[in-house]
């Protein structure tokens, strides 16, 4: 899963993000939009609602996808 970084006025630094919106997902686990999203509706992301953005904790994330990844290999 790749890190995700974030722009600082001219630099970019890579800090201890704790969670993103479900747009920026697909880019972190590298699936489609489309897929990612497809998990996210079924539930297999977990995501919880700010006001009117959805967003999914990193931790959360990589333990979805570890399930998601232990139900492939079986």
């Amino acid at each position: 899963m790749k890190n995700p970084t974030i722009k600082i006025a001219d630099h970019v630094a890579e800090v201890q993000v704790l969670c993103v919106g479900v747009e920026r997902i697909p880019d972190i686990i590298d699936l489609p939009r489309t897929s990612t999203l497809g998990l996210v509706k079924a539930g297999r992301i977990r995501t919880f609602k700010v006001g009117k953005r959805r967003l999914a904790e990193l931790s959360t994330l990589r333990e979805d996808m570890a399930i998601i990844r232990a139900e492939s290999a079986a």
